[in-house]
């Protein structure tokens, strides 16, 4: 027992591994721990990641699936969703933002795209990394300030952003900046797609009834004082031109240009 609540708390308070990474250790912990004590404080933890809470639920509920097999899908749904998009965004140059592996795979697989620019995505400044990873596959990168987002979206065909979760009202989950990037998009008359996966769905959820999300510690602002610092917002769909999932593409809201 003690064991099996020591490796929660790691899984819990990993704030380094991917939703995909993380998803397979959850499948994993799950399966060799059945208790849905154990799900419950996943899925109240992981609020916001789809990917993470479906793990734990398909784990304690689908005996007949290995943890091979739950990567196996993962890996299959994005490659679908990836050719799905390739086959549509046929842009030049793109804005993005935080360290979506799903728009990391979509570049390197687009021979469309030039150029990407890139906001830095506060507080954890993932946007950086994300960067570097672009400039690796020879493309054109640059790092913008999220206030700059409308600038960047300005120079560019289209904004592309991945998922974290998709409710059934087709609402966007995502790293907070999402919502003014999508904006901004609207304002400028430019498409603003949305990369995910049917494992990233959350039927059981829409707008108005998702679980609230939390505010996290002020240390990741570099503060010593009261802060608002909340890693995900939602996005209506209205904002929103198309998602390009494994199952082909969903229109959202917003016309497509």
């Amino acid at each position: 027992m003690k064991e099996a609540v020591d490796e929660l708390r790691r899984i819990i308070n990993d704030k380094t591994s991917g939703s995909v990474d993380l998803s397979i250790k959850v499948f994993s912990f799950i399966r060799r721990n059945p208790d849905v004590k154990y799900a419950e404080a996943i899925s109240d933890a992981f609020i916001g990641m789809a990917l993470v809470r479906n793990a734990a639920k398909l784990a304690l509920n689908d005996a007949s699936m290995s943890p091979e097999d739950f990567r196996d899908t993962i890996l299959s749904q994005e490659h679908l969703s990836i050719a799905n998009a390739v086959k549509f965004i046929d842009t030049e140059v793109i804005t993005t933002m935080s360290n979506s592996h799903n728009v990391l795979e979509f570049i390197r697989s687009s021979d469309n795209v030039k150029k990407v620019y890139v906001l830095e995505s506060r507080p954890m400044l993932e946007g950086r990394i994300m960067a570097a990873k672009i400039a690796n596959l020879g493309k054109d990168v640059y790092i913008t300030t999220d206030a700059e987002m409308c600038l960047a979206v300005a120079m560019s065909d289209a904004v592309v952003v991945g998922s974290d979760s998709v409710l059934s009202d087709l609402t966007l989950i995502h790293k907070v900046g999402t919502l003014p990037l999508a904006l901004c998009a609207a304002h400028k008359d430019k498409p603003f797609y949305s990369l995910t996966m049917s494992l990233k769905f959350e039927y059981d959820y829409g707008m108005n009834n998702y679980p609230a999300f939390k505010s996290h510690d002020c240390s990741d602002l570099g503060i010593d004082g009261k802060c608002l610092n909340v890693y995900f917002e939602k996005t209506p769909e209205n904002y929103i031109s198309a998602f390009f999932s494994n199952s082909g593409s969903i229109r959202g809201g917003r016309s497509n240009r």
